[in-house]
């Protein structure tokens, strides 16, 4: 089923899980083009809502010359690296893999990306796990802005549970769009300092210009940039809404999985690292609607 008439935009999904973001997508007049998924209860999952896609194992032996060119690629990459619940290494985390997503929006040079995370994306490794994601969209050539969606309570799509997470969205500069060839996607590494957080809630970072990205500490003067901004986030997440003093109680309306459902331990992990379908619609209908308004 789809909200929104069909689209003639087809997307490519990683780290797709249980489809979360996919079906967001998908209500929104997307078409899936293929999935890449290396866990094989999640990949049941995908072939049964999704048969006929193409589905990919393991993210490493994806290359962009071998499969279909798409318009937008997503994913939540894993958020084990950042999350509060674990270390909190960041990019020296052997399962931070931003660098093969990166790899590939390289070598697929889609018109956009969209990435999900955890909110704790923002301040691990002292925010260098995140400066280290816009400089390589910007380095990329992609306009970006980001924003914190939460599931529940006010904002949200009226789920039961707040699940906020983070959206980064990266758009392909014009200039960028019209550029023969593909770039080589190379992890290029942050000196080792703290970066301090901003408080800002939101954020863009420009392409690549003159030899040089610009920063979200930049002058943003860019016309297209600031259309960008304006149209895909219409409102702000408090900043209060990330920090660790708001979490909330434990929620008694939301039911908990009791002993002998089938699969009951692969559920909870893919449930757990499932994205709520009706916040990724709300950034793929953003999406939709930026691009009607460009023809």
């Amino acid at each position: 089923m789809r909200l929104v008439a069909g689209s003639e935009l087809r997307y490519g999904s990683l780290f797709s899980g249980i489809g979360g973001i996919d079906l967001g997508l998908d209500l929104a007049g997307f078409e899936c083009a293929w999935q890449v998924e290396i866990d094989g209860y999640c990949r049941q999952i995908l072939d049964k809502h999704w048969p006929g896609v193409p589905k990919y194992k393991d993210i490493y032996e994806v290359k962009g010359s071998e499969i279909e060119p798409v318009d937008i690629i997503c994913g939540g990459f894993p958020c084990q690296p950042v999350s509060q619940a674990g270390k909190r290494v960041g990019v020296d985390d052997e399962r931070w893999l931003w660098s093969e997503f990166y790899r590939l929006i390289c070598e697929i040079k889609p018109r956009w990306v969209v990435a999900e995370n955890v909110p704790g994306l923002l301040s691990a490794n002292f925010g260098r796990a995140f400066a280290e994601v816009l400089r390589d969209l910007a380095e990329g050539g992609y306009d970006v802005v980001w924003d914190v969606f939460p599931a529940g309570g006010p904002g949200g799509v009226g789920a039961l549970h707040q699940r906020q997470r983070i959206f980064i969205i990266g758009k392909l500069a014009k200039s960028e769009s019209k550029r023969h060839g593909r770039r080589t996607g190379k992890k290029r590494r942050i000196k080792r300092r703290k970066f301090q957080q901003s408080k800002q809630r939101r954020s863009k970072v420009g392409s690549k210009t003159k030899g040089r990205s610009k920063s979200h500490g930049d002058n943003m003067a860019d016309n297209d940039r600031k259309r960008l901004k304006k149209q895909l986030w219409p409102q702000s997440v408090e900043e209060e809404s990330i920090e660790r003093s708001s979490w909330w109680c434990t929620e008694p309306s939301v039911g908990r999985v009791a002993n002998g459902v089938p699969n009951r331990v692969d559920r909870l992990r893919a449930l757990g690292n499932a994205v709520v379908p009706q916040v990724a619609y709300k950034v793929a209908r953003m999406i939709y609607e930026y691009t009607e308004k460009e023809k």
